[in-house]
């Protein structure tokens, strides 16, 4: 197992507090368990007392489950299991009490975190307590804390987001997303990383931003640069764009700048609450460009794509899904 360091415990034991943990990084969580000993004591991962005696718990009856007691009699088996309890114990208590006394001279409450959602054709606009301002994309989540208390200002998104960061160059702002960190002191930048899409984003307006998958190293992004992230092949990928025009849709438009139309459906699906899907896989990759108001009727914006681009389509009402049709780029 690879080390776990401090900022990625805190994170998975936020997401396992939250039962929001993914299959790997369960098992990431679970092998840090299994393999806990005196060199984690100085991690800061406590949230509060009963915080600690929950992960406690959870390694004495590891070690408890590790022993076979089925053919040991009773008075051995109590002679046997001691040591071992006797030992937990002592690593529990150096490393858990070290961590607790370290945690709470820095964090006297911990950090409860607070959840915004948007739902099909909505937008949010989020102040935190820093003054930070964040516009949430429609079929978001954020979750944040109420007050910034610890090392950094960490956030937790599923989603899109556009972010204006107040610099703080003693506290960075982290943004947490299934598969991508990005860490900033203060700048402006969108976060695009909705779960189920193959690709994850970030893109920089204004100032640095540092980009990571686990401990590789992604960024450092700067003005109108992005990288792209495939969950799939676990490739990236930094492109030049204009980042104005991708952040378009906070001020309520649905602008598009050569993006393929696999894309474009996912981002209409979650404006209008349709369900998008193509007749032939060729047309996922077909590059389009247009802008409209976010206000048109999603009747009226396919009638003009069909117009400018000659893409045919095929709606059902009934079951709010949207079909386009043909077997190649004819856009």
């Amino acid at each position: 197992m690879t080390e776990i360091d401090k900022s990625e415990l805190r994170y998975l034991l936020q997401k396992e507090a939250q039962d929001d943990l993914t299959a790997s990084e369960r098992l990431r969580l679970d092998e840090w368990y299994d393999a806990f000993d005196t060199r984690q004591k100085d991690l800061k991962v406590f949230r509060d007392t009963e915080h600690e005696q929950k992960i406690r718990q959870r390694l004495l009856d590891r070690i408890m489950m590790a022993e076979d007691f089925v053919e040991i009699p009773e008075k051995s088996r109590f002679r046997r299991l001691r040591p071992w309890l006797s030992a937990a114990a002592a690593i529990i208590l150096v490393a858990g009490g070290a961590i607790l006394w370290q945690h709470n001279l820095q964090h006297t409450q911990p950090e409860t975190l607070l959840t915004v959602q948007t739902g099909s054709g909505m937008l949010k606009e989020i102040k935190l307590a820093d003054g930070s301002e964040i516009w949430l994309n429609a079929g978001s989540s954020l979750r944040y804390p109420e007050h910034f208390s610890g090392k950094h200002r960490e956030v937790y998104l599923d989603g899109e987001a556009y972010f204006d960061i107040v610099h703080n160059p003693a506290k960075s702002f982290v943004v947490h997303t299934a598969h991508l960190t990005t860490n900033v002191l203060g700048t402006a930048f969108s976060v695009t990383a909705y779960k189920g899409d193959r690709v994850e984003a970030v893109t920089v307006v204004r100032g640095k931003v540092g980009v990571a998958e686990g401990k590789n190293q992604l960024g450092p992004l700067t003005p109108d640069k992005r990288v792209e992230y495939n969950v799939a092949s676990g490739k990236s990928a930094v492109i030049t764009i204009n980042a104005s025009a991708l952040m378009s849709w906070k001020e309520g438009k649905l602008q598009f700048e050569n993006q393929n139309m696999k894309d474009i459906a996912g981002r209409l699906g979650r404006w209008y609450g349709y369900k998008f899907s193509f007749e032939h896989a060729n047309l996922e990759n077909c590059q389009y460009t247009a802008s409209f108001n976010n206000t048109i009727p999603l009747e009226n914006l396919l009638k003009v794509m069909k117009a400018i681009s000659l893409l045919n389509y095929r709606v059902d009402e009934k079951n709010k899904t949207v079909t386009f049709l043909g077997t190649g780029c004819n856009l």
